[in-house]
C-alpha cells in the first residue's frame, strides 16, 4: 500500500493542525452559543458584544509556532 502521494513523492497524511485549531474554534462558538441559550440577563446585541465569537485568523495567530507532543 502506497498511500496518496503529493507531485514531490511526499506522503500526504491527516493534518493534525487543520483538525485542532478547526476544532478549537467550532467548539469556542458552540460554548457561546450554548450560553446565549442561558442568559437572561442582556439583551442579545450586549451579549454578542461581550462574548463574541473567535475567527479563524484569531485562533490561528494564536496557536503559531506550536508543535505536536510526540
Amino acid at each position: 500500500m502506497t498511500g496518496r502521494r503529493d507531485k514531490r513523492g511526499r506522503r500526504i497524511g491527516r493534518n493534525w493542525w487543520r483538525e485542532f485549531v478547526t476544532a478549537l474554534v467550532q467548539d469556542h462558538n458552540d460554548a457561546v452559543d450554548r450560553l446565549d441559550g442561558f442568559n437572561h440577563q442582556m439583551e442579545p446585541d450586549e451579549f454578542r458584544a461581550a462574548h463574541p465569537y473567535i475567527t479563524l485568523k484569531q485562533c490561528l495567530t494564536e496557536h503559531r509556532g506550536m508543535t505536536p507532543l510526540l
